[in-house]
């Protein structure tokens, strides 16, 4: 009853010590292999007295010498820190029996438990107080030999014990004349920690020698002594170990003609030579071998009536009375357990029959489970102690599984047969297929029907449109993402399970006169661009599981992937039809084209058949995740080749237009840079001096052949590498300028091989990169296209290992009636103003576009604050709203993004200026950013002249 289990908040399984009941045997603290369990005794506040002067006499129990084999040197260590006396306590083990003979003789009790060990007393006093009257009324061998030094020998001062024990604690307070409890394993711990040498003197004990009492503290030591003065005749039983507590019980319950004259107990198995504060790992044979020697040598002594002429000595010196002792019950209280209390526990157990409730198995370590009932109720064990019990519920939770890994093998074939009906459908037949899918989903997951829904903006504001539906059909309805509250968080990736009485007005209203109670939604994204959703309709409240959630993802992929699909195979027969039709170009195309889209989605059924053949949880779970990564990749594919397929229509066409080349390479690295930053990778530019910047031509073409070698670079360098970037201009003639561009990487190189295919359609440098990379080939194919309309050239310097360098040539008319402008100032000195006087806010979250903008405007000595998104920037203007002069707002950024920013800073009443950036300049935006609050806006990517020109325009400048 001493250790209660239970279980802390975070469902661990503790015990702790109740005191109130702990007899301080020690067994916790022997069984703990892991220091959960220490005590404290009396040790260091033995030491600091004797520093302090305190005279202290010293006791030590005889099995110092199997603990202490240098104990002689350990007594002159005591005495060098200026203890007075030391004496054995073999002494007071005869003086102990010597009180017990003559207490039998003279009062002649009924049958005694004798050898008074602490633990067994506690015990008694504590869990058996029917057997204090059984308990010898006579002190310990310690405490027969305190109180001879106080009474016969007249010490002053304190007395100080060296024992084995941890609960002579408790018997020295109950006496109360020994003062310090000194156990042998906390002393080696004081001495090891103060690095204590023993000195080479010797010493020895202060009085003469004793007898038999030199055997004592093994087991049955006392019977020993018994049994030479009383003979065999008197039965002397004895008990020690885990197994003498039982005995004790057994005792209790015995008649008194069944019980031994003497039970002679002890709380160790091995006695006081390996007690509960004895000195670990001592050999128990070296132990044994010590007492039988000091045993041959006692048991000689009797021969020369040593042992007989020492008992008349004290029968005339001292007075038994003195050598008595009493015991008494402590308050500890032991509440009563009504039949109700253990019925409410055998309910935790889950044990509702005689059978169950009469197991015994005794493996919680109780001898019943009633006993194991009884001790849940006292809140001293837990029901999961229970061996039965935690067997049922790893069957229940079996049973469990079993249901699951059923069920998980029924979505399986379900994404199977969808996926299957949906690779083989003819374009004729795909709209009736959609809804024999749709059906078999909705019955499998047992609902009332599935919508699957596709995302679009209009005028400025979000539409959900209801392409397929099973069993409405194909309806045709489309509804204002307004009306549900949850919208966001769809587009935010997060799927989305309601019941109809948490849904708010317009959602009841809505789903109500459907007499739908229940809905789950998935998102849909193509490359992390939201596609819109599938969802789930029930017409009763219910709940859904991560399983169901999965499935109804999986399915929505391969559906979306499959109306993708077929959308842009009708626009690529199309443009077949209307270009040339039977070109090798056109067929080659399309045939590899259906190749990149039909491997994942064999992979997705092909992963179904495994999982299938399966019973294995695991492999089930590997499945699912392959299935996911495979929809993900398909939906990839599909969006580069319609990406690809608006250059691959039809003849490469190039338009011709004035563009800044300045600006040009900072909106490529503004979108470049977020995707480098996410593997830490260092983005370099180099725009040689003297470069023009203004030019005629197809700025688009231009971009997006610097942007695909960016694009490869990023993706085929490890993380912390570097790209660096470089412009020159290599020749000029009749106002047209020959321009190089290079793309350098640290990535991971290329070997001549696979340079010799790099620029062929559809092929990558290695059959391998698609699985490890993915991508469908066409990039540097359309960028080799580009340049060479361009009467320039590409090519790669590359080594396996050591990065690789692309390199391009470009032919492109100077705009010079536009200006002189060149790449190292786009502003004479002169004609920068001073605005050192005024703070500008930035709320822009990509890093690379917040440092070019701060590069920009630090001629001007404006002071600059950034926020990475709008809720910052939110922050910082209300913590100190006349602390900035003008705020700078990108319209797209996480969190919060710029237009929400702006109203909340408006409800406040301030006039501040703010200044959208955007990069449509569509009168759309402009129109919505004006009606958000803004003053004005700026085109990304930035021009310095249109930022002086605003900062100038609302916050007014000086000229140096």
């Amino acid at each position: 009853m001493a250790n209660l289990t239970y279980k802390d908040e975070q469902g661990n399984i503790k015990v702790k010590v109740d005191h109130n009941h702990c007899i301080a045997c020690g067994a916790c603290i022997a069984v703990c292999k892991h220091n959960a369990r220490h005590y404290e005794d009396d040790t260091e506040a033995f030491f600091n007295d004797l520093e302090a002067g305190v005279p202290i006499t010293l006791i030590a129990a005889p099995s110092i010498k199997t603990n202490f084999p240098a104990w002689p040197q350990v007594l002159a260590y005591f005495r060098s820190k200026g203890v007075k006396k030391i004496y054995d306590v073999s002494m007071g083990a005869d003086i102990c029996v010597w009180a017990l003979l003559r207490y039998i003789e003279r009062e002649n009790p009924g049958p005694l438990i004798t050898q008074p060990c602490p633990a067994i007393v506690s015990y008694c006093e504590i869990h058996r107080p029917s057997l204090l009257k059984n308990l010898a009324p006579l002190h310990s061998p310690m405490g027969c030999l305190a109180v001879y030094l106080k009474e016969y020998e007249k010490i002053e001062g304190k007395i100080a014990a060296i024992s084995p024990c941890i609960s002579k604690a408790n018997e020295f307070e109950d006496i109360g004349i020994i003062d310090y409890n000194i156990t042998y394993a906390k002393l080696e711990e004081y001495f090891e920690y103060f690095r204590i040498s023993m000195p080479t003197e010797e010493s020895g004990f202060d009085h003469h020698e004793s007898g038999l009492g030199a055997v004592f503290p093994a087991p049955g030591g006392l019977k020993e002594n018994l049994e030479l003065f009383l003979g065999k005749s008197v039965r002397v039983d004895k008990s020690e170990g885990s197994t003498v507590y039982q005995d004790l019980d057994s005792y209790a319950e015995t008649p008194e003609e069944y019980r031994p004259r003497i039970f002679d107990v002890l709380n160790c198995m091995e006695g006081c030579n390996i007690g509960s504060g004895c000195v670990k790992n001592k050999n128990i044979f070296h132990i044994q071998s010590d007492m039988n020697k000091a045993r041959q040598l006692a048991l000689e002594k009797p021969n020369s009536d040593f042992v007989k002429n020492l008992f008349d000595h004290y029968d005339k010196v001292f007075d038994l009375q003195k050598f008595k002792r009493k015991y008494t019950r402590p308050q500890a209280y032991v509440p009563e357990i009504s039949e109700r209390e253990i019925r409410l526990a055998f309910a935790l157990l889950d044990k509702d029959t005689w059978e169950k409730q009469n197991f015994n198995c005794g493996a919680c370590g109780s001898n019943s489970c009633r006993e194991m009932a009884r001790k849940i109720a006292l809140h001293i064990n837990i029901p999961v102690n229970c061996i039965v019990n935690s067997r049922d519920n790893m069957e229940r939770e079996h049973q469990k599984n079993l249901d699951l890994y059923k069920r998980n093998v029924i979505y399986l074939e379900l994404v199977h047969r969808i996926g299957e009906y949906l690779i083989s459908v003819n374009q004729d037949e795909f709209q009736d297929t959609v809804l024999d899918v749709l059906q078999d989903l909705s019955i499998t997951l047992n609902s009332r029907g599935v919508r699957l829904w596709k995302y679009f903006e209009q005028d400025g504001k979000g539409y959900f449109q209801r392409l397929y539906s099973w069993p409405e059909g194909n309806l045709k309805e489309i509804v204002p993402e307004s009306i549900l509250s949850w919208a966001s968080l769809l587009k935010a990736g997060k799927n989305v399970t309601r019941k109809i009485s948490e849904m708010n007005q317009a959602e009841t209203e809505y789903y109500g006169k459907d007499s739908i109670n229940s809905i789950m939604s998935a998102p849909l994204s193509i490359r992390g661009e939201y596609w819109g959703f599938i969802s789930l309709n029930s017409d009763t409240e219910r709940g859904f599981s991560e399983e169901d959630v999965s499935v109804l993802t999986a399915c929505g992929i391969l559906i979306v992937s499959s109306v993708i699909e077929r959308d842009v195979t009708e626009k690529l027969i199309l443009a077949r039809e209307a270009a040339l039709a039977g070109t090798r170009a056109k067929s080659d195309f399309l045939s590899r084209m259906s190749h990149e889209i039909r491997t994942p989605m064999n992979a997705i059924i092909g992963m179904t058949k495994i999982a299938e053949a399966s019973n294995d949880m695991e492999k089930l779970r590997y499945c699912l995740s392959i299935i996911q990564s495979s929809s993900n990749h398909l939906l990839g594919l599909i969006n580069d080749i319609l990406d690809m397929s608006k250059i691959e229509a039809g003849k490469l066409e190039l338009d011709s237009a004035p563009f800044n080349l300045e600006r040009m390479i900072a909106k490529i690295f503004s979108f470049i840079g977020e995707k480098a930053g996410q593997k830490s990778i260092k983005l370099g530019l180099d725009l040689a001096k003297g470069i023009p910047v203004r030019f005629i031509g197809d700025e688009l073409r231009l971009s997006q052949v610097i942007t695909n070698l960016l694009s490869n670079a990023v993706k085929f360098t490890p993380d912390g590498g570097t790209i660096n970037v470089e412009a020159h201009e290599i020749g000029r003639k009749d106002g047209v300028s020959v321009l190089r561009f290079s793309v350098s990487d640290t990535g991971i190189g290329l070997t001549a091989e696979q340079i010799s295919r790099l620029f062929t359609a559809f092929e990558q440098a290695d059959k391998n990169i698609t699985q490890r990379f993915g991508g469908t080939g066409l990039g540097l194919t359309i960028s080799k296209s580009v340049v060479e309309k361009m009467n320039g050239k590409i090519w790669v310097e590359s080594e396996m290992g050591k990065g690789s360098n692309f390199i391009f040539n470009v032919e492109l008319q100077r705009d010079d009636a536009a200006s002189a402008e060149s790449a190292t100032a786009s502003i004479s000195s002169n004609e920068i103003p001073d605005f050192s006087n005024f703070k500008l806010l930035l709320a822009e979250d990509i890093e690379i576009n917040r440092e070019i903008f701060i590069s920009l405007l630090e001629p001007t000595g404006i002071a600059i604050d950034t926020a990475e998104n709008g809720r910052i920037a939110l922050n910082k203007f209300k913590h100190d709203p006349d602390k900035y002069n003008i705020i700078i707002m990108d319209l797209q950024m996480p969190e919060m993004n710029g237009l929400e920013a702006t109203r909340a800073i408006r409800e406040s009443g301030t006039q501040i200026p703010i200044v959208a950036m955007t990069a449509n300049a569509f009168k759309e935006d402009v129109e919505q950013c004006l009606a958000a609050g803004m003053n004005d806006h700026l085109m990304k990517p930035i021009d310095l002249n249109a930022v002086i020109e605003k900062i100038g325009k609302y916050c007014g400048a000086k000229n140096p």
